[in-house]
């Protein structure tokens, strides 16, 4: 059809539009204008809010120009993902829990207004960008829901078949052009006052975790469940940023239950706080995302298991590793006997083996979380379904301004848990080099407030006289000899 027709025509059908797609509950955009600009490149205060009705023509236009790049409807692909590389390094979510599968998630401008999420093929979309940003994947599914309300009972068929189309009806696609689950605005869309609605540094930031750019983001990537939720997560670090959290590269555990932050948050994501009128309400976004993260603090039961009385300790390069190991564990197994060290010591089983370094090794790289010869992606592996299906319970990262928070660590460890480590300026305890600084991975079993020490059980502090010799005399380091990278609370549960 004609350019002209093809506009009378949406623009018939923009009543139809509603707030994250097909689920808004039936309301007619006209009726609510609560669609608002997000700010633009220069930052959070960029965020300009519609105080009158932008032309219908105007946004179709806008709509319409984009489409002619990237097609009028488009299907998420749903097939093989994208390489992915992590903002800052991988980094585990972190906040209230990990599996959300039985959270309740809160929108109260909807009939219902506390639902969970029916697809595992989208709640692993949530628990994939959560690992690439640190961002707890209760925060990414607590925007979903207030964006994309029928994402709640989306199934795994919906994920895969899920939509944009600018025609008659409306779907998945605002008033303002925000596009698919995660409802971000493309570069040139505007505000329903006309003012700029997209933050095109925040897109890059998430596009660049999908392989992309601002600039070769298509229609059909912005609307791929996969893709708007991983390029949504990197988009909403960029914000934080904007807004004094952070660096824009790793989310900070503190600010998912700090309200101001969330609040900050949510007025520069969507525009306002209030919904569906931005100055009446009567909803509050902010609200909604706060609740949703509230009902999510899961406790687990208390643990029966402890540790046995024996620590066992493994050297990353002893004599039999070294003739054994085609991947350089002396040099590089720091992260696979670390592990080893936490596994055997609480009995687990690897495969049907014994947790050795090599067995631990082997289960690492066949799930590339080590690369042969190269670093261990821990923080990805103690998030794993495989570690929680052994029966282990990781903690949240229990850092402090860059340090090793004590007191949290004496909590974990006066409960028999085990803490793994890591800095990437540890000093070598056998290096060639004395004192070098290395990246590595360690154990923590033993602390001392008040002598601020820990007692740290390094694969690398070994003489290789005999195999697995500990240096008894290296393993008390004060906590601030070194900056931390990580610290995680680990204990057998079950």
């Amino acid at each position: 059809i004609g350019l002209n027709k093809g506009i009378n025509k949406a623009i018939s059908g923009i009543n139809n539009f509603s707030l994250g797609g097909s689920g808004g509950g039936g309301r007619s955009i006209m009726s609510r204008l609560s669609r608002f600009g997000r700010g633009g490149t220069g930052g959070a205060s960029a965020t300009k809010k519609a105080g009158a009705n932008w032309g219908k023509r105007g946004i179709i236009i806008s709509l319409l120009s984009f489409a002619l790049v990237g097609g009028m409807a488009m299907t998420a692909p749903g097939s093989s993902p994208v390489s992915t590389a992590p903002i800052g390094g991988t980094t585990p979510p972190t906040g209230t829990v990990t599996d959300i599968s039985s959270c309740k998630f809160t929108r109260g401008g909807d009939p219902v207004k506390e639902l969970t999420y029916k697809s595992p093929l989208l709640l692993s979309y949530i628990q994939e960008a959560s690992s690439l940003t640190n961002i707890p994947p209760v925060v990414l599914a607590a925007f979903i829901r207030v964006e994309s309300p029928s994402a709640m009972n989306f199934s795994d068929d919906n994920v895969r078949n899920y939509q944009c189309i600018m025609t008659d009806p409306g779907k998945n696609v605002s008033e303002t052009g925000a596009l698919g689950i995660m409802q971000i605005q493309p570069p040139g869309t505007t505000s329903l006052k006309g003012d700029p609605a997209s933050c095109d540094d925040c897109i890059d930031t998430g596009a660049k975790l999908v392989g992309k750019t601002v600039i070769t983001m298509s229609m059909t990537d912005y609307c791929d469940p996969r893709t708007s939720i991983i390029v949504g997560a990197g988009f909403i670090l960029k914000k934080m940023s904007y807004l004094g959290y952070g660096d824009g590269t790793k989310w900070d555990p503190a600010w998912t239950n700090d309200s101001k932050a969330i609040k900050a948050l949510v007025n520069t994501y969507y525009g306002s706080v209030l919904y569906p009128n931005d100055k009446t309400g009567p909803f509050n976004y902010a609200v909604d995302v706060s609740t949703s993260i509230k009902n999510c603090q899961i406790t687990q039961p208390p643990s029966t298991i402890t540790p046995p009385g024996n620590f066992v300790f493994y050297c990353q390069g002893n004599t039999d590793l070294q003739k054994q190991s085609v991947c350089e564990m002396g040099k590089s197994g720091c992260g696979p006997s670390s592990l080893a060290m936490i596994l055997t010591t609480f009995g687990g089983n690897c495969d049907g083996n014994p947790c050795t370094p090599l067995e631990v090794d082997k289960i690492l790289m066949k799930n590339l979380w080590r690369a042969c010869g190269g670093a261990s992606n821990m923080e990805v592996a103690l998030q794993s379904e495989w570690l929680k299906n052994q029966g282990f319970e990781v903690g949240n990262n229990i850092l402090s301004g860059g340090y090793l928070n004590a007191n949290e660590a004496k909590k974990y460890l006066d409960k028999n848990y085990l803490i793994i480590g890591s800095s990437r300026q540890y000093p070598c305890a056998n290096c060639r080099s004395a004192g070098a600084l290395v990246d590595h991975i360690f154990v923590i079993d033993g602390i001392d407030i008040q002598a601020n020490t820990v007692d740290i059980r390094d694969p690398n502090n070994c003489s290789y006289a005999d195999g697995d010799d500990e240096n008894q005399s290296n393993r008390i380091k004060k906590i601030t000899d070194f900056p931390w990278l990580y610290a995680y609370p680990v204990k057998k549960v079950r």
